[in-house]
């Protein structure tokens, strides 16, 4: 699990093309991202965090017509 959120870190700080400076940043991921040290890392670049529990995304397809994954 460690070197997961390592590599997240990596991945976040090699962007190319830089957002301006006031707009927001979401990211999205799934469970395999949840922690604190994840959210820190996520966090750092300015990223608002949105991190889906295992069978979010299941119930919500069962209970709201149309809806969709969003990672």
């Amino acid at each position: 699990m460690r070197l997961l959120i390592t590599q997240l870190g990596a991945v976040l700080d090699s962007r190319i093309v830089l957002p301006p400076e006031d707009a927001e940043q979401n990211l999205c991921a799934d469970k395999r991202y949840t922690g604190d040290p994840a959210k820190k890392i996520i966090e750092a670049p300015g990223y608002i965090p949105h991190v889906k529990e295992r069978g979010e995304e299941i119930k919500a397809k069962k209970e709201i017509p149309g809806y969709r994954a969003r990672r």
